[in-house]
């Protein structure tokens, strides 16, 4: 961040601490807040960067996603990288005492919010259409069917969130851009701080069937279109033409 910024920035949230100061008057306070809007509409200051700015490394939090599994749910496994690229999270899968693997994300906390969100959206999203896909059907082999299709609906979901991360940052200011250098370096201060060295790993070979294109096929059906920041109160993205 520039100096200048530094300043702008500094005088915006001086601005809003006096229109919440109960001290100001009626007045002040409205004349305050309207400045301070003015100049974030001006500058393009968002609140996200306020509120980053402001908490440091405070704003950082490390939340589980409970799958209820023991083992990783595998379309969340493998849509998990698209996960963390689209909500600026960092992610890694973890193992407590009893050898239960839980896949944490690390963020901010809104970001981590919507990674937990589109977690357990995904990972229901993705039982729902395997259980659609498997009825009246038999196969020589149910277990790996079931592991291929939902792994082919876990890659697919993870290239099309790739796709819109792809999509913001193309549309991001160079603000913004400083933004996400600016979250990273809290994210990997934070991790550092908790003694969390995430290594890429090397897995086993997967033998998949053909029931992974129909997982991967299943996977663009699923509403991915509601942009990050919506209210998560509303209706839930869904599989199109599920009840």
């Amino acid at each position: 961040m520039t100096p200048e910024r530094q300043t702008l920035i500094e005088r915006i949230r001086a601005m809003q601490a006096k229109a919440e100061n109960e001290a100001s008057t009626e007045a002040e306070a409205m004349q305050a807040a309207a400045m301070a809007a003015r100049l974030m509409s001006k500058h393009e200051v968002t609140d996200e960067e306020l509120s980053i700015i402001e908490a440091g490394g405070h704003g950082v939090q490390m939340q589980r996603v409970n799958h209820g599994t023991k083992r990783m749910h595998f379309a969340l496994k493998y849509a998990a990288h698209g996960i963390e690229v689209l909500t600026e999270t960092r992610g890694y899968v973890g193992t407590n005492w009893s050898d239960e693997q839980r896949l944490v994300f690390t963020g901010l906390d809104s970001d981590v919010e919507m990674a937990i969100y589109l977690s357990l959206v995904i990972k229901g999203a993705a039982d729902r259409a395997w259980k659609a896909h498997a009825a009246g059907r038999t196969f020589s082999n149910r277990t790996r069917s079931r592991k291929s299709f939902l792994i082919g609906f876990g890659w697919r979901i993870k290239e099309r969130l790739i796709e819109l991360a792809q999509e913001r940052k193309e549309a991001r200011t160079t603000s913004g851009t400083a933004l996400v250098v600016r979250k990273d370096a809290l994210i990997e201060a934070h991790l550092a701080e908790q003694e969390v060295n995430i290594k890429s790993s090397i897995g086993r070979k997967t033998t998949i069937d053909g029931n992974y294109d129909h997982g991967a096929s299943a996977a663009n059906d699923l509403n991915l279109s509601r942009p990050l920041g919506e209210d998560r109160t509303a209706e839930p993205m869904r599989l199109e033409g599920s009840p």
